[in-house]
């Protein structure tokens, strides 16, 4: 019975990256549809990854309209998750004001954070945000971003 169990368990774990792999795979063959389809049921369960690709889609209007707002629901999702490319493309969105209110300090904000978790474009990003910031806007980006990894950083 404790076999029948594993088995269980382990199948179940196995769905969501065939799932993954499915959306993957349709994204890469260009049927942006087929992949919008895989990655939204595993975005609205809260995986971090498919909620980064349905907003990238969004943003991008591959395989749906674009749609500004149902981007940065779906990136901030998983820039809260700690997914990096989605901070520095939802950091975009809040810089130019598109699917959010304009927000030059959460911008800068999104830069940072996703910088320490590794994101090689948001540096520059950041650097040219913090162009356009007074150095009290700057400090208060960096404070936003330091207690957002502190905050992640305990879980």
């Amino acid at each position: 019975m404790k076999r029948i169990f594993i088995f269980l368990a382990l199948c179940l774990l196995a769905l969501p990256a065939a799932a993954a792999d499915k959306a993957t795979e349709a994204y890469h063959r260009g049927d942006y549809e087929a992949a919008f389809r895989e990655w939204l049921p595993m975005a609205e369960a809260g995986d971090a990854e498919a909620q980064y690709h349905v907003g990238a889609m969004y943003l991008a209007a591959e395989g749906v309209p674009l749609d500004l707002k149902a981007a940065a629901h779906w990136l901030g999702l998983a820039a809260e998750q700690g997914h990096a490319a989605a901070q520095t493309d939802y950091g975009v969105l809040h810089f130019n004001g598109q699917g959010v209110p304009q927000n030059i300090v959460q911008a800068y904000k999104w830069f940072v954070v996703a910088m320490e978790l590794g994101s090689k474009s948001a540096k520059q990003r950041r650097d040219v945000c913090s162009r356009r910031m007074t150095a009290d806007e700057v400090e208060m980006g960096k404070d936003l971003a330091a207690k957002w990894l502190a905050d992640h950083r305990k879980n």
